[in-house]
């Protein structure tokens, strides 16, 4: 099983008839190898997408299967601003950084560790934090606006 990377999966849709192909392809990428369905999925008029089977597949067993790629500190869901990007996004409960077993006040003490050795200087290390914290998820945000 190979983890998924922090992202879009699918946007801008809620229809069944979008969301299972997709997490079912995804999941086959990843490792993953099963089609819970063992046969072709219905054409998008079907009723099968309103029924309590394509409920339950989706929410009950693709979106857990979703949930296990998940990378260090990160949740298989929609994003927070947007309910029709879903991905794999960044805990902010957990607070945890991309770096396993360190949360972002370990990562902003490291920070004012470094800052203060090659500067020498301990003053602008709140201010020198927050800027260079703010400049990550910026980078952040702009490799995801690339893929």
């Amino acid at each position: 099983m190979i983890k998924a990377t922090p992202g879009t999966v699918i946007r801008a849709t809620h229809r069944p008839q979008d969301l299972v192909p997709t997490f079912i392809e995804f999941l086959l990428r990843h490792g993953v190898n099963r089609n819970p369905l063992s046969l072709p999925l219905p054409d998008d008029d079907h009723d099968w997408w309103l029924s309590d089977d394509c409920h339950w597949l989706l929410h009950e067993d693709l979106l857990g299967s979703m949930e296990e790629l998940a990378p260090h500190g990160h949740y298989f869901g929609a994003h927070p601003g947007d309910g029709s990007d879903f991905g794999y996004w960044m805990d902010e409960d957990t607070g945890y950084t991309n770096w396993p077993g360190m949360t972002n006040g370990d990562l902003s003490d490291r920070l004012r560790e470094v800052i203060a050795q090659m500067t020498g200087d301990t003053g602008y290390n709140d201010r020198c934090v927050e800027a260079l914290q703010e400049a990550a998820t910026r980078l952040e945000e702009w490799g995801d606006e690339e893929k």
